[in-house]
């Protein structure tokens, strides 16, 4: 069990992102972004400044993101999304992050989208990207993390 300090860490470390993901579950078969639309173009910001690394260019080069280091974008001949993280070449990459930040003009809290097929026609698991309200606060999504002011008994 976490300790209040640790939840109190990861709670930090959750803003600094700006936005929530976790693999979803393998009945799913995805991938769950959550962010407010500042929060979901720090996510295309993020997946921008990988692919904009050229120590990234070389095969299964890779970086851990978020708290957990659980989402992993790693370099790989062909673009998919798999049960430990997103694949492809750092074209892929900026691609990715353009099919995100195309929704989000018109893009209103409560709204769902996936990205599967636009993407990879061999995904293993599809994107799920969940916009948020502005205010949204994104270690609220973890599961794993005690509710603030509520301290582990």
């Amino acid at each position: 069990m976490m300790s209040d300090k640790g939840d109190a860490a990861l709670r930090t470390k959750w803003r600094e992102l700006g936005f929530f993901a976790e693999f979803s579950d393998d009945e799913a078969k995805r991938w769950l972004i959550v962010g407010s639309a500042d929060g979901l173009r720090r996510f295309c910001k993020l997946l921008r400044a990988y692919a904009a690394d050229p120590r990234n260019e070389p095969l299964s080069e890779h970086e851990h993101c978020g708290p957990y280091g659980h989402l992993k974008l790693v370099t790989c001949s062909e673009p998919t999304f798999k049960r430990d993280g997103l694949y492809g070449r750092l074209d892929d990459f900026r691609r990715l992050a353009d099919l995100i930040a195309g929704h989000l003009p018109r893009a209103v809290p409560g709204e769902i989208f996936e990205i599967d097929g636009a993407f990879s026609p061999n995904n293993e698991y599809a994107l799920r990207v969940e916009v948020a309200p502005d205010e949204f606060d994104p270690p609220t999504r973890d599961r794993h993390l005690s509710p603030e002011g509520n301290p582990r008994s």
